[in-house]
């Protein structure tokens, strides 16, 4: 598995400022990608769920989520926010 970091992630991610917010994302993806190394299913308090085809999104609160693009072996985190923020980001698209 191959992992990635778009510059939209990069902006969003440093744009949310608070660094517990912060520390809560980075927390999530560490989950996120022990479940793939380890081959389990993801916790379902990650959320995880298929936007569009290649398009996937999870929590890392009740309130932030992170948007990845998961082709094949490669997942590319591409945005992080709230649920109205991702909204607006694949509108953007």
């Amino acid at each position: 598995m191959r992992f990635n970091y778009k510059p939209s992630f990069d902006r969003s991610f440093k744009k949310l400022k608070d660094k517990k917010r912060q520390r809560h994302i980075y927390e999530a993806i560490q989950t996120f990608e022990k479940c793939l190394f380890e081959e389990e299913p993801p916790s379902p308090g990650l959320g995880l769920k298929r936007l569009r085809s290649t398009i996937w999104e999870f929590r890392s609160t009740l309130s932030d989520r992170i948007l990845i693009f998961w082709k094949g072996d490669l997942i590319i985190y591409g945005f992080t926010g709230s649920h109205d923020e991702i909204k607006q980001f694949l509108k953007d698209c």
